[in-house]
């Protein structure tokens, strides 16, 4: 019966050393399953930065050009405003100097000088005083374009 017993007890021990070995080549084979699958995450998310970071050069490039168009957008706006500004500056003046003109010749026509009537002074006044008033909005009008 000592011998039984020990026999008995050397195969679990073989039982237990199989089934322990047997364990070890599992986890084994689950550890390099966790490892590529590890690594194959890893290069997805290595590809997945390189995309993100095209991504971001490209955005940051289309907003560099917005940025420079809205630029000469704005330029071309204040060089038009003032182009603009300067021909109604232009038209004004020449209306001017045609009224003064058709004044002159009103004066010798008759041999008075119709501008010294206070109605006809206030009327110039107020031409004036309105077309400088246009011109200082024109002006405010390009100072905040600028």
């Amino acid at each position: 019966s000592v011998c039984v017993s020990s026999t008995t007890r050397g195969h679990s021990n073989d039982v237990y050393i199989m089934q322990l070995e047997q364990d070890v080549c599992e986890k084994k084979l689950e550890n390099e399953t966790l490892q590529y699958q590890y690594q194959s995450l890893q290069k997805e998310l290595e590809q997945l930065l390189e995309e993100l970071n095209g991504a971001k050069k490209k955005h940051e490039c289309e907003m560099k050009n917005m940025r420079l168009q809205i630029s000469e957008q704005r330029e071309i706006l204040i060089q038009n405003h003032g182009v603009e500004i300067a021909t109604h500056h232009q038209q004004h003046q020449q209306q001017l100097q045609e009224l003064e003109m058709a004044m002159e010749r009103l004066s010798k026509r008759a041999g008075t000088r119709p501008w010294s009537d206070s109605l006809d002074v206030n009327q110039l006044k107020q031409t004036c005083e309105s077309q400088s008033h246009q011109l200082s909005r024109a002006n405010m009008h390009l100072q905040t374009l600028r």
